[in-house]
């Protein structure tokens, strides 16, 4: 399972007084998204508790909410979104990544267990990295 980084969106200020949905916002409100319920919408996601990175292969659901919303979206979020791709791209070709192994040769398959709070990320898991060649070793250097 992947989950969401951060709870919340970043707060934005309402600049004028507005209505949606049939609710009044006021001119000054603080609106912060919920982007980790909305990741997490059963009429959206199918089994989003579920660790299925195919589901985004067809490009649908296209996850919202990562780089913010509106007017205020990140301008980084292309170079953002690519420099991971690119990395990410660059380790699994350089290296095979494998669960770690007991004495007698079995796979420890980590849990998936996560630290809580404003933001959340894996626990410390142990697996076994390793340069796919010599060269490969050598071109993660820096």
């Amino acid at each position: 399972m992947i989950k969401k980084l951060t709870l919340a969106g970043v707060p934005h200020r309402s600049m004028e007084d507005d209505v949606y949905n049939g609710m009044f916002i006021p001119k000054g409100s603080i609106i912060v998204a919920n982007t980790r319920g909305i990741t997490l919408d059963e009429d959206v996601y199918k089994n989003p508790h579920t660790f299925n990175p195919s589901r985004y292969l067809h490009g649908e659901p296209h996850p919202v909410g990562q780089f913010g919303f509106g007017r205020r979206i990140c301008p980084g979020r292309h170079l953002a979104d690519s420099s991971v791709w690119i990395a990410i791209a660059s380790i699994l070709a350089a290296f095979d990544i494998s669960p770690a192994k007991t004495a007698d040769g079995r796979s420890i398959i980590p849990k998936e267990e996560f630290l809580s709070g404003i933001t959340s990320h894996p626990k410390p898991f142990k697996c076994t990295i390793v340069p796919r060649n010599k060269t490969a070793g050598g071109i993660m250097d820096i």
